[in-house]
């Protein structure tokens, strides 16, 4: 279970409430990413979401360090409210105050669908 706020911290949290693991996402980041929204994708890519519309994706490199990369900034209007990736795709959908919701492709990095006013 991954967690996310304010302080721009991720932390991976065991059944017991303990700690495994702590990821700060300033580091991965121009902008404050206060973390708005994660999601994991089963081979354990991390998905996150930020106030500021960026959508990061953050892994473990072969020399076990985490690495990022910044997949869009988004929606320029309002803060993001909802992140889902697709569990094989290079595909994730946001929901935003801009009342839109976006289906991203993040291999060419561009939205692939927009719907406008049905995000409220």
């Amino acid at each position: 279970l991954w967690s996310g706020g304010a302080d721009n911290m991720l932390i991976c949290w065991d059944e017991k409430g303990e700690a495994l693991q702590k990821i700060d996402i300033k580091t991965k980041s121009k902008l404050n990413p206060i973390i708005r929204a994660i999601d994991q994708k089963p081979n354990g890519v991390l998905v996150v979401g930020t106030r500021g519309s960026e959508i990061i994706q953050i892994w473990r490199g072969k020399d076990k360090e985490e690495k990022a990369k910044i997949l869009v900034r988004g929606h320029y209007e309002g803060e993001l409210w909802a992140l889902a990736s697709h569990p094989k795709d290079m595909k994730f959908a946001t929901a935003c105050a801009d009342k839109t919701l976006r289906i991203w492709d993040s291999s060419k990095m561009t939205a692939a669908k927009l719907i406008k006013d049905e995000c409220r």
